[in-house]
């Protein structure tokens, strides 16, 4: 267990801390510049070379780009609630907690995927691995996408 947190690289620790701290943050009222809403969806960046290094098929990418519909039509539709108001370059968001669930499920989810790539190959190599990681990363990704979109439609 422990080469799991002595063999990682290391700037997993403090991307974990950053994301955690934006994830706790996120709970609670707050004001934010819009263009942090529209870079979110830059997270997909890291969802793509996931999927990309596992070596899978174009069919695993239909499933990687249909969750990221799902996902995104989700995130825009949960944003309705906590998207409060948006006034010139700032959005007014409502505290919830699945901003945390979905980065920390994007974060362990890669980190799961290099554990099991140096540490276990031949489930790595597995086809449902492959479906599996692209149901889980395209779903949360999109989200980030659909919370944008409701953004940028706002008056």
């Amino acid at each position: 267990m422990t080469r799991l947190i002595t063999d990682a690289p290391l700037w997993v620790w403090p991307l974990f801390v950053l994301l955690l701290l934006v994830g706790l943050r996120a709970r609670r009222d707050r004001e934010v510049p819009v263009f942090m809403i529209y870079a979110l969806p830059l997270l997909s960046i890291l969802s793509l070379r996931s999927i990309y290094v596992t070596g899978a098929n174009g069919w695993v990418w239909g499933i990687f780009i249909a969750a990221s519909v799902l996902g995104a039509m989700a995130g825009h539709r949960m944003q309705e609630g906590w998207v409060l108001a948006r006034t010139g370059r700032t959005v007014h968001l409502a505290g919830e907690s699945v901003t945390l669930l979905v980065i920390m499920t994007l974060y362990w989810s890669n980190f799961a995927g290099g554990v099991l790539r140096d540490l276990a190959p031949e489930v790595y190599a597995n086809a449902g691995f492959h479906a599996a990681l692209s149901v889980v990363l395209g779903l949360f990704s999109g989200s980030f996408l659909g919370r944008a979109l409701r953004v940028w439609r706002m008056p």
